[in-house]
């Protein structure tokens, strides 16, 4: 019995761009990209919440604008929202986010 092998239609999300060289992921107004390794996303801002996992520079994250960022008592200031293709509803510290 032959097996139909059919071609994959991919499509590039409207948050992408190209270049001639290769493709290069651009944030879209909104997006923020994480500028360091290892950083770690939490239940809530602090690093008294757990963490749920790490993050990679240039990972896309999705901050809920209608969420507040928030300060607790050490004073960073940390974001809320969704990993872009990962988990949702988390927080990551806003100096390892760069923001459109």
């Amino acid at each position: 019995m032959a097996t139909a092998v059919l071609p994959l239609a991919l499509s590039t999300p409207a948050w992408a761009a190209t270049t001639t060289s290769a493709t290069v992921v651009q944030p879209a107004d909104g997006l923020c990209t994480v500028t360091a390794n290892s950083v770690r996303y939490r239940t809530g801002p602090g690093t008294g919440y757990t963490a749920l996992g790490l993050v990679y520079a240039g990972t896309l994250f999705f901050p809920d604008h209608t969420a507040p960022a928030d300060r607790p008592k050490d004073g960073t200031t940390w974001v809320n929202g969704s990993i872009v293709q990962g988990a949702s509803n988390v927080w990551i510290r806003q100096d390892y986010l760069s923001c459109q």
